[in-house]
């Protein structure tokens, strides 16, 4: 047995170094660094299967021995042995990633453990600088799927997958910009071979990162507190402000610690909060709690942004970026804070941060706890609940810093837009992980179930098309095609031309197919008013609807002459201006806008559109009196016989008359319609409702942050109950 083992070791040896050069040799005959997975297996498969033949036949001399497992343990541990420290003892990174190629060909035909690559490459990671380390994982992303093959998450393969990835990512800074990137690679790496659904993966807890933290500058205890009341730019000066806005990132970072109750301890902000008059006046003594100084600040730091303009990035051409070593991050010094204010990124890094943690407070409110009261894991809730005021000031601030990000910059708005929709994919993962994170590949369909639609689809796909309901197209074509086309019989009608006369007209039976008839001319119309000449009701009616349709006939060119209509239904009088004006003269009617001489005793209504003539134009004040001081002018019809002026303007020549013509506003019928306009209960339908307009300006928020409704942006939540009114105080 002894003998096998060792004949094993030196074809292993052997087969190693057989490997090696056939790689040397692939890659100076193509003229390339580093092979292709597949080519460098192709490589080494030789050299691999006859390892694997010789180590079968000595398992098969010891088999059923009771040292049969001892020697397949001793040699899967020589051929561990051998890899790891030819790995380890690679003179460059591009030696080490030929021996990682050997080590997976030996994996692959069943030599070994099966975490062979993976164990050798975890030891490579480190002992490896990492600048060096950047190549090598080129190397792992390339070979993902070999290395990864049969893993398990939880035991085996993926264990030693899981802890080689975490403990690179341990050594890298968070602010050099390359190890930025390889720490993206890395979780890249890990989302795409760790199934979504995998507890390593999944914060099923909602455990929040608290290990990096500001580094402030104390306050000097000198300063003087601010005068209540002072204004936001008063507030932007005072140095309180620079504490007050650092301490807020420890609520940022850890926004479970704002449902807590009071301890009585020093809270982070409460000091500066206290200087700057911010912080509410709490009764009988008690504590103040993390929420009360959170919502000081924040509303606090709203207000300063809201004062302090921020200054606009140039529009310059983007320069070719140097290369630096480091990633920028803010600083937390105090004589570059005031600067910070006015950075647009700046601010809009602080809305961000608080939008993120609003969202979660509005999870834990009594609506949204509601809804989740089925949810399998209870860990992601917090044992305190939001009460309904600070719910009311969560959503009522969440529009405040809507209002604020939109208007942050020209592109303030998609920003705005990209931030709602990340928070919206948050708010679905923290549901998914509320019922437990369960996996979301589905199984595929078994034997039976896959014969079984697959018949049923290539029978659907094989039915005919049904024929259509109506083959010809419409029903009307089918019903022709059947029935064929009867021609109506010949007959003739009687009609009434323009000019009265009474025609009969032979007709083809077809008259149903011709198009409507044309439009009627005045002429007609008007011979047909002169046919109803009568003083009846129905021809008062008939003569009055006539006259409205031949004012719809009215050629819109001629619309100007209908000024010089005596009444509604002078279609005569229209006619006569028309032919007048088409012939070159002037039509003026001597009695146009006049009532009729010939009725002795006239109306209440006449008198009253008549009184204004003869009244003196200092009496003419109608609209300053109430609207009952008309009625007693009106019930005085005899006026005119006694007052001896009253009939004076029909004594007059009749040149102001035609002057009446050109100007029908100063006629006393434009007179009365104007005073009866001006009657409070009468208003023109014209005129724009300004106090509906000004309601409906008042109504939106009070909050000089917030919008009208028609721009306010909706609540963003998945998680929360919805969204209040944003007109209401709340």
């Amino acid at each position: 047995m002894r003998e096998q083992i060792a004949r094993v070791s030196h074809a292993l040896r052997d087969s190693w170094a057989r490997m090696s050069a056939a790689l040397h040799d692939t890659k100076r005959e193509k003229g390339v660094v580093r092979l292709d997975a597949d080519v460098a297996y192709a490589c080494v498969a030789p050299a691999a299967e006859h390892l694997r033949q010789l180590c079968t036949e000595a398992q098969q001399t010891w088999a059923g021995s009771e040292a049969a497992a001892l020697c397949d343990e001793a040699l899967s541990m020589e051929i561990w042995a051998h890899v790891h420290t030819s790995v380890l003892a690679s003179a460059d990174i591009e030696e080490a990633v030929d021996r990682l190629d050997m080590a997976v060909a030996l994996s692959q035909q069943g030599l070994g453990d099966p975490t062979l690559p993976l164990s050798a490459l975890a030891d490579l990671f480190e002992q490896t600088p990492i600048q060096q380390c950047m190549d090598l994982f080129s190397y792992a992303e390339s070979r993902a799927a070999l290395l990864t093959q049969d893993l398990v998450p939880t035991a085996g393969k993926g264990l030693v997958f899981l802890r080689m990835c975490n403990e690179l990512q341990r050594r890298l800074s968070v602010v050099h910009e390359e190890h930025a990137t390889l720490a993206g690679r890395i979780l890249l790496l890990l989302s795409t071979t760790l199934p979504l659904h995998e507890r390593s993966g999944v914060n099923l807890k909602g455990e929040s990162n608290t290990a990096h933290a500001a580094e402030l500058e104390a306050l000097d205890e000198q300063v003087e507190p601010l005068a209540a009341g002072a204004a936001p730019s008063a507030l932007a000066e005072h140095p309180a402000l620079y504490e007050l806005f650092w301490s807020l990132q420890h609520y940022m970072a850890n926004p479970a610690a704002l449902l807590a109750p009071g301890t009585g301890a020093p809270l982070p902000g409460a000091a500066p909060a206290q200087h700057l008059h911010r912080l509410p006046e709490v009764e009988n003594g008690a504590a103040l709690t993390p929420m009360q100084v959170f919502q000081a600040g924040v509303q606090c730091m709203l207000d300063v942004l809201n004062a302090v303009p921020a200054t606009p990035a140039p529009v310059t051409r983007p320069a070719k970026r140097a290369r630096t070593d480091a990633h920028p991050a803010y600083l937390s010094a105090r004589r570059v804070f005031s600067y910070e204010l006015q950075d647009p990124l700046f601010r809009r890094q602080f809305l961000v941060q608080c939008l993120v943690v609003f969202q979660y407070l509005l999870g834990q409110s009594r609506a949204s706890r509601e809804r989740a009261k089925d949810w399998t894991n209870k860990l992601i809730l917090q044992t305190n609940e939001l009460t309904e005021s600070e719910e009311q000031w969560t959503r009522k601030t969440w529009r405040q810093v809507q209002n604020l990000l939109r208007d942050s910059g020209p592109d303030g708005r998609a920003i705005l837009d990209i931030v709602l929709n990340v928070l919206r994919r948050e708010s679905a993962w923290v549901q998914w992980k509320g019922v437990g994170a369960p996996s979301t590949q589905r199984a595929p369909l078994d034997a039976e179930t896959y014969a079984a639609w697959q018949g049923r689809v290539a029978a659907t796909l094989a039915r005919p098309a049904p024929a259509p309901l109506v083959p010809m197209g419409s029903a009307e074509l089918r019903r022709l095609w059947e029935e064929g086309l009867h021609v109506p019989a010949p007959s003739s009608v009687q009609v009434q031309t323009e000019e009265g006369e009474v025609k009969t007209l032979h007709t083809d039976g077809l008259e149903d197919l011709e198009g409507p008839g044309g439009t009627p001319s005045l002429v007609s119309m008007d011979r047909q008013m002169k046919r109803h000449a009568g003083d009846d009701d129905e021809a008062l009616a008939k003569r009055e609807g006539l006259a409205w349709r031949a004012l719809r006939c009215v050629d819109p060119a001629h619309l100007h002459l209908m000024a010089c209509m005596r009444a509604p239904d002078d279609v005569d009088g229209l006619l006569q201006a028309m032919q007048a004006e088409a012939q070159g003269e002037a039509y003026e009617p001597p009695t146009m806008g006049e009532e009729p001489e010939e009725e002795s005793e006239p109306e209440p209504e006449e008198a009253e559109a008549k009184e204004p003539e003869a009244k003196e134009p200092e009496a003419k004040e109608p609209e300053a009196e109430e609207p009952e001081a008309e009625e007693p002018e009106a019930e005085e019809p005899e006026a005119e016989d006694t007052e001896p002026d009253a009939k004076a303007p029909e004594a007059k020549d009749t040149e102001p008359q035609a002057d009446a013509a050109h100007e029908p506003e100063t006629t006393p019928q434009a007179t009365h319609e104007a005073m009866q306009v001006d009657e409070p209960d009468s208003a023109p339908p014209h005129l724009p409702d300004h106090d509906a307009r000004s309601s409906s300006l008042s109504s939106s928020s009070s909050s000089p942050l917030s919008t009208s409704e028609d721009d306010a942006d909706p609540d963003s939540t998945f998680l929360t109950a919805p969204a209040a009114d944003p007109r209401s105080p709340g």
